[in-house]
């Protein structure tokens, strides 16, 4: 163990150009997957403060008995999804207006009647919104005396692309660095085969097993991946702090904060590295040393 720890440092040491070009590509890997993580945390928890505030108003027709207002709440009620009901009376409806309308509220004045119907303000499961919204509003349309629905279709359909979108960018683009990353830990992996290539010749003479000839390239490997996801990481971090506390003023609740990765999405990125280190060495150990 110690050999392979001692050998693989000195190998780093000599192969300093090498070591240190793995290294950045590992690091410029990790980073672009730090990034497209930092922005899936946030879109997230973006997504979830507008689902909780995401809500389906119903309006009903006319018809005011008791009897007619149970009766549409009882079976809105049993619809799997739904967590809540308000009902807002026209009269409500109608003060609400002349109170958002405020020196324009004397234009309601002139209507005979209140013009305003009965409704509802259904509130939905937030992990109802992504895609079982649709099915709550085919059940609501079902309900007899309900004359029309509105909720925010449109912007629930396009925040669910864009979250697509986002997903597949970084899938293909992570793949991308990733495989280039191996490529490169291999090919560092592989000229310090070459260079060592008598070395190894005389330790399988003298009956070194396989195990001890490739423990310094795990090791090295190992190092590199480590080095490779921290130094991305800390780029990251520093992209972080560098953007403005304000950046998102006007679009979210002033209470909102942008969150960085937690521990364990840290861990899982280091790890990443380290798997596109051995990667890289197995594949040429593979090719060169027939293991």
């Amino acid at each position: 163990m110690f050999y392979g720890l001692e050998k693989g440092i000195t190998d780093i040491k000599q192969h300093k150009f090498l070591a240190f070009s793995t290294i950045i590509t590992i690091s410029f890997a990790a980073l672009i997957i730090s990034m497209f993580m930092l922005i899936f945390v946030n879109t997230g928890k973006i997504a979830d403060s507008f689902k909780k505030n995401v809500k389906i108003m119903i309006y009903l027709k006319q018809g005011n008995s008791e009897k007619y207002f149970l009766n549409i709440e009882s079976e809105i009620s049993k619809i799997k999804g739904v967590e809540g009901i308000n009902f807002i009376s026209k009269e409500k409806a109608l003060n609400n207006f002349k109170t958002a309308a405020d020196s324009y509220a004397f234009l309601f004045d002139s209507f005979e009647k209140n013009p305003l119907p009965d409704a509802y303000q259904i509130m939905v499961n937030p992990a109802y919104i992504s895609g079982d919204i649709k099915s709550i509003v085919e059940k609501l349309k079902n309900i007899e005396g309900i004359e029309d629905i509105l909720y925010a279709q449109k912007w629930i359909e396009k925040f669910n692309g864009i979250f697509s979108l986002l997903k597949l960018l970084a899938i293909v683009t992570g793949s991308v660095f990733f495989a280039a990353a191996i490529f490169f830990a291999g090919n560092t992996i592989r000229l310090v085969l070459y260079s060592r290539r008598e070395e190894i010749e005389i330790m399988r003479l003298v009956g070194a097993n396989d195990a001890f000839i490739t423990a310094p390239f795990y090791i090295q490997s190992f190092i590199y991946g480590i080095l490779g996801g921290a130094l991305g990481i800390f780029i990251t971090y520093i992209i972080f702090n560098m953007m403005p506390a304000d950046i998102l003023k006007g679009f979210l609740p002033d209470t909102f904060m942008i969150d960085f990765l937690n521990l364990k999405m840290l861990a899982e990125i280091i790890f990443g590295g380290v798997l596109v280190g051995w990667g890289g060495c197995f594949i040429s150990l593979k090719q060169f040393l027939k293991v």
